[in-house]
């Protein structure tokens, strides 16, 4: 039987699509917590090699990139079968309620065993409105299913981008309230620190090793599978630039996505 594509990009512990994220780090406030260590106004491009045990079996490229207002992160992820999960999420540089990256708006579409879905979410205020597609678009005539969300909240694409801002030590302590548009309800979502260890990635298909700290993903309610997140304890350098806790590794369910190459503006590495 085929492996399910759970990616966090499509999902957070198998159905999750929007975050929520409420912090503590210490006396830290959110907007200080997420803005410390990540506030980056370079493009930035990761790829990953995305693995099924020790098969390689597609890749993966987030990257992120600096507007006027805020941030667009773009998420592309190909799979040797054919299966494809393209998206962005939109965010802004003004919080709400002292949060800091709040975001707009998301859009995803996945094509799985041929089957193409869309899907958007919509933020304004304590509001998040819902669409849904069987193709590649949302039409514009659509109508969307509106829930309350409270603030602070993040959709499930920044996730990644945004814990790169946290300060790993011993107060550091991270849960957030998730969305969930295909139970229509609210999940609760914990972080926790884990072990550092040595992690293996490439640049230039130059065999790297880096020192990172583990951050562990799980759905409270023990609904979903653990996910697991390595970054980077000291800066990377890319492109005569440096990249501020990479994330180096990350596993989800049956696949692990590993980094392969980091591009900080126009200079690759």
């Amino acid at each position: 039987m085929k492996k399910a594509l759970i990616t966090i990009t499509v999902v957070v512990c198998i159905t999750v699509l929007a975050l929520t994220l409420t912090a503590c780090n210490g006396s830290t406030t959110t907007d200080k917590l997420l803005l410390r260590n990540w506030s980056n106004r370079d493009v930035e491009t990761f790829t990953y090699v995305v693995k099924d045990g020790d098969s390689a079996v597609g890749t993966l490229v987030r990257q992120i990139v600096p507007t006027d207002d805020g941030y667009i992160l773009n998420i592309t992820q190909t799979m040797d079968n054919g299966d494809t999960i393209s998206g962005y999420v939109k965010f802004s540089n003004i919080g709400l309620s002292g949060s800091a990256f709040p975001p707009v708006e998301s859009i995803k579409t996945t094509v799985i065993d041929g089957v193409t879905k869309t899907q958007k979410c919509v933020y304004s205020g304590t509001k998040v409105t819902f669409y849904e597609s069987d193709t590649d678009s949302i039409p514009a005539d659509a109508t969307g299913t509106e829930g309350n969300i409270s603030v602070p909240y993040y959709d499930n694409m920044q996730f990644y981008t945004i814990i790169r801002g946290a300060t790993f030590n011993n107060k550091f302590s991270l849960s957030f309230n998730t969305y969930v548009p295909n139970e229509k309800s609210i999940a609760r979502i914990t972080c926790a620190l884990g072990a550092t260890s040595d992690v293996a990635y490439t640049l230039k298909d130059e065999a790297k090793s880096a020192s990172c700290q583990a951050v562990a993903i799980s759905r409270s309610d023990s609904s979903g599978q653990s996910i697991s997140a390595y970054y980077a304890t000291s800066d990377i350098a890319a492109g005569g630039k440096t990249v501020k806790q990479a994330l180096v590794r990350f596993v989800e369910g049956a696949y692990s996505y590993t980094l392969s190459g980091i591009t900080v503006g126009t200079a690759a590495e």
